[in-house]
């Protein structure tokens, strides 16, 4: 790339940092949280060296803090109400609803004299929807779908790319943001999973409650792949299975139910139930095929 195109990406990248500073006045919390990790960050050193053989440095500057921008959370830490992980908080909105974040979860609230969405952010929501007199549909929104109430109780979760709703209560009317034609009306105990465009597998029967609104994680025949997996959503180190016996620990399933509030418990009671013991070294949990607990 010559310089001159080098120069009008750099431009462009600087014009596009300035309106996203532009459109919400919160975002200028951001720029500063940016400012302070910048200026402990070996980077910002490199970047004060350039500026003594560029003159080019401030567009580069702002170029490279676009980038950063772009991989930093700063939606969650924008949005209305957030959790963080392992914590699980229940709100009660304007029109009564009742909305419970899971944990690492973040939404905005957007109602007005004609609606009542909830835009989720990340992680997974859980609504009981309080009627309306005003007659305000009731939304949750993802970046893949749209669930519009029709009953009371449901919930969705954002997993990657993927989004997932299920129905405790009456009825819901899933919408894939992608393709509107792409909808399904859930009923109650019913739950589908869908990206922006369609339908990842047929509408599941017989869910079974959400178990984390009670602090617990119900699992059926599951993997313990799937098993860690969740735990590893409310633990705030890091779980892995120990590569040695990956092999071994690949097989083996789990039916029960563990406590989410407390995942060192968690596992004792897992360790209890299948043939693996677990060490904690710092804020780590390493998982292996042994019985021999340390």
């Amino acid at each position: 790339m010559n310089q001159k195109a080098e120069l009008a990406r750099i431009q462009q990248q600087a014009a596009e940092w300035q309106s996203w500073c532009e459109q919400d006045a919160r975002h200028e919390r951001v720029y500063r949280q940016m400012q302070q990790l910048w200026s402990s960050a070996s980077l910002t050193r490199s970047v004060r060296r350039a500026r003594n053989v560029s003159s080019l440095w401030p567009l580069w500057w702002v170029g490279l803090v676009g980038m950063l921008a772009s991989q930093l959370p700063y939606r969650y830490w924008l949005a209305d109400q957030r959790t963080a992980i392992g914590e699980i908080r229940r709100l009660t909105l304007d029109d009564g609803s009742v909305l419970t974040l899971n944990t690492d979860s973040a939404v905005n609230l957007h109602f007005d004299t004609r609606q009542r969405t909830v835009e989720l952010v990340q992680g997974e929501a859980y609504a009981r929807v309080a009627k309306d007199p005003a007659g305000r549909p009731f939304v949750i929104r993802s970046a893949q779908a749209s669930a519009q109430e029709l009953g009371t109780r449901y919930s969705v979760r954002e997993v990657g790319e993927e989004t997932r709703v299920h129905v405790e209560e009456s009825r819901v009317r899933v919408t894939a943001q992608g393709d509107p034609a792409v909808s399904v009306d859930l009923k109650a105990g019913q739950q589908v999973s869908l990206t922006q465009c369609a339908l990842l597998d047929d509408v599941q029967d017989g869910v079974a409650e959400a178990g984390w609104l009670h602090n617990q994680l119900v699992f059926e025949n599951a993997p313990l792949s799937e098993v860690i997996g969740e735990l590893d959503r409310y633990h705030r180190g890091v779980i892995y299975l120990d590569p040695r016996d990956r092999r071994m620990l690949d097989k083996l399933r789990f039916t029960g139910v563990l406590p989410l509030d407390d995942t060192g418990r968690a596992l004792s009671l897992l360790s209890h139930s299948l043939p693996l013991s677990y060490r904690q070294p710092v804020d780590a949990v390493v998982l292996n095929g042994s019985k021999n607990n340390s």
